[in-house]
């Protein structure tokens, strides 16, 4: 059983990442559930099927609205009905309190502790760069909850998907395992041939970029390097946008049309796809764009994504030195956009079913090293 904060569609990465890994996992041999402890995106509790090729998954989601001495008492029931031989806990702070600081999660733990083998996956742990004394203590609490929930749960491994978080893990006593994360986009669509193209035929370099739009010093990174290319190439360049909110791209669009005003520079905003046009999109584009931290990219499932997808990918944070946070192909991670643009790309490889068997793997033997808690 799968624990995690919000189950919509589309609209919560981690959400996402537990169906297309429960989606891999469900055999006749394997049953999956999944429980939604603080969904934003409904407003009763919400019990439903997800039909998969090899079965159905079971799940059950709890609103953010609701009180949480009561969903609390209806989960606790849900999982001790269902009795699962893991329980999977896939943790961001913020999926289960809007500050970051889920007490209310820590003492629901505490109530199931000791009765369930258990697992935590760590895809955020604390605030790395707290802005003010605010997040300062935001970060602190946010360090204690994470050892106190480890040192109730005892879980068999403790995952993270980057070095970087292992090694912050380490300082305060915690073993972590790495397990890379996959793509967050499904490629099925996209592997049919004969399919027309979403854009139209140019002779132009052409990049993705998906999400928030750019802002503060990120915008201005990203906003210079592509009128360094532009005054490179004589095509110009096909910029191609999707997803993020409608209002904040239109003002970034303004800046972006005025610094490049004189060059032959195509925007296209294609709005919010399904992930299968998505993976369409990412096979007729030249390169892809992440305004991930270079010690987080692994982090990014729109850049795993990418990257399988075998996407050369500009990463504009990067300075070409520091250390990436990318094992799976990270000869195609440029630091600058010429260069991802004239690279060649790769056959599409997806990494869900190795993760998988990797992740499934974890609990066949009982860990030789033993985490170090203390509160």
């Amino acid at each position: 059983m799968f624990v995690c904060g919000c189950l919509e569609p589309g609209c919560d990465g981690v959400g996402d990442y537990v169906v297309r890994l429960g989606t891999a996992l469900v055999s006749p041999h394997m049953e999956v559930y999944i429980l939604a402890l603080n969904d934003t995106y409904i407003e009763n509790v919400a019990a439903e099927k997800r039909n998969t090729a090899q079965g159905s998954i079971q799940v059950r989601r709890f609103p953010s609205v609701m009180a949480w001495h009561k969903k609390s008492e209806q989960a606790l029931h849900f999982v001790r009905e269902v009795s699962p031989e893991v329980l999977s806990l896939q943790y961001v702070p913020y999926s289960f309190h809007k500050k970051g600081l889920p007490f209310s999660l820590n003492n629901w733990l505490g109530a199931l502790s000791g009765e369930f083998r258990s697992h935590v996956m760590l895809h955020e742990i604390w605030l790395d760069s707290p802005a003010g004394w605010k997040q300062g203590v935001a970060a602190f609490l946010q360090r204690r909850l994470i050892r106190k929930m480890i040192g109730m749960m005892k879980p068999v491994v403790v995952n993270v998907s980057v070095s970087y978080d292992r090694d912050a893990l380490a300082k305060i006593g915690i073993c972590a395992d790495v397990l890379p994360l996959f793509g967050n986009v499904c490629p099925d669509t996209a592997i049919q041939p004969g399919r027309k193209s979403m854009l139209p035929e140019r002779d132009v370099p052409t990049v993705l970029y998906f999400g928030a739009a750019p802002k503060g010093a990120f915008r201005q990174i990203f906003t210079n390097e592509v009128l360094g290319f532009c005054k490179k190439d004589f095509r110009g360049i096909r910029l191609v946008f999707t997803g993020g909110e409608a209002q904040a791209k239109a003002a970034f669009f303004e800046v972006l049309k005025a610094s490049l005003r004189g060059y032959p520079c195509e925007i296209l905003d294609l709005g919010f796809l399904p992930g299968g046009e998505i993976s369409r999109l990412m096979r007729q584009c030249d390169a892809g764009i992440s305004k991930s931290k270079p010690r987080y990219l692994g982090k990014s499932g729109a850049a795993a994504a990418m990257l399988e997808h075998g996407l050369p990918v500009w990463l504009p944070r990067w300075n070409g030195k520091e250390e990436l946070g990318v094992s799976f192909r990270s000869e195609l991670v440029f630091s600058t956009l010429q260069a991802a643009l004239y690279s060649s790309r790769q056959p599409y490889r997806s990494l869900l079913a190795e993760v998988a068997e990797r992740f499934i793997g974890q609990f066949q033997v009982e860990p030789s090293v033993k985490m170090e808690v203390g509160i």
